[in-house]
């Protein structure tokens, strides 16, 4: 089976792909408790779709029936652009919804190995119940950073992961040892909120201001969190501080949407209309006018 890997392996980098391995789908003992830890101590804030489907998390079989082998991949998005704006978006959204990137891309993949298809769903990013970091790790991507980010040694943190569930039993990589922060806690430190554990606990969402500004449905003026910082949509602090993202590669090959570039005037006289148009396909959609305006709004009184 190791030609065939190397084959997967190689039809996936050329999509434009950072990086991939491939790993089993057996039962992730050591995620599943940490996982289930998190949710214990009510880190999941409003995330309860988080609760649900928790034996398919922890065990990817039961999520692809058949399905013996997952190759995993890396998609890298840093694009090198940067905003004048004060209104602050997370550069995972400077490019186009990341589910349709990376899921068109695998899908390409797997055309090129029809005896390989299966019955149902194969392909996923962010789309189902998979605890996609930890099948990176398994598969020898990266290591955990203090922020709970994977971290690969040439991509830093800032890339999307897919996988492809497939149905034969390939030759597998090896996680990775060790850890790639020591001495190092520059991300628990430049967090505004103290949604970072010293304790390694993982991300506390209900201070976290990805969650605040994407997830939370409360009214963005109740949550303190957000009165520290000019956060629009989503954060990058937390990756933006890691030594690993210092010299990112620049993927040349994305598309930079228009409102990366607006003014601080742009963002505020925006109304419902030009807000639908601008975010066609991008993930802002998934706050929508209503709160992008709010947000826009409620930092805009804290500058008076």
């Amino acid at each position: 089976m190791d030609n065939l890997a190397n084959e997967i392996k190689t039809a996936v980098l050329e999509e434009g792909f950072g990086a991939v391995g491939i790993t089993d789908t057996g039962f992730l003992e050591e995620e599943s408790l940490y996982f289930s830890s998190w949710l214990g101590n009510g880190y999941a804030a409003g995330m309860d779709y988080l609760n649900r489907n928790v034996e398919k998390r922890s065990n990817p079989s039961l999520l692809v029936p058949g399905a013996k082998s997952v190759v995993v991949a890396l998609f890298p998005y840093n694009t090198g652009a940067s905003q004048k704006s004060k209104y602050k978006i997370s550069k995972y959204a400077f490019v186009p919804d990341y589910h349709f990137i990376v899921k068109d891309r695998l899908r390409k993949v797997l055309r090129k190995f029809p005896d390989l298809r299966i019955d149902g769903q194969q392909v996923f990013c962010d789309s189902a119940p998979v605890l996609e970091r930890s099948l990176a790790y398994k598969a020898g991507l990266g290591l955990y950073g203090k922020n709970s980010m994977l971290v690969h040694k040439r991509l830093g943190s800032m890339f999307f992961i897919g996988e492809i569930f497939l149905p034969v039993v390939l030759d597998y990589d090896s996680p990775l040892k060790g850890s790639p922060c020591i001495g190092c806690e520059k991300c628990i430190n430049a967090c505004p909120t103290g949604a970072l554990s010293k304790r390694h606990e993982g991300v506390d969402a209900r201070k976290c201001l990805s969650y605040l500004t994407i997830e939370c449905h409360d009214d963005i003026k109740s949550h303190p969190s957000v009165k520290r910082t000019s956060t629009l949509f989503g954060c990058d602090i937390c990756q933006n501080v890691c030594p690993w993202n210092a010299s990112l590669p620049v993927n040349t090959g994305l598309t930079v949407l228009d409102f990366v570039s607006w003014t601080d005037e742009e963002w505020e006289t925006m109304d419902e209309n030009k807000c639908r148009l601008a975010l066609k396909n991008s993930s802002l959609s998934r706050a929508g006018y209503s709160k992008l305006k709010d947000c826009v709004d409620f930092i805009r009184e804290k500058a008076c």
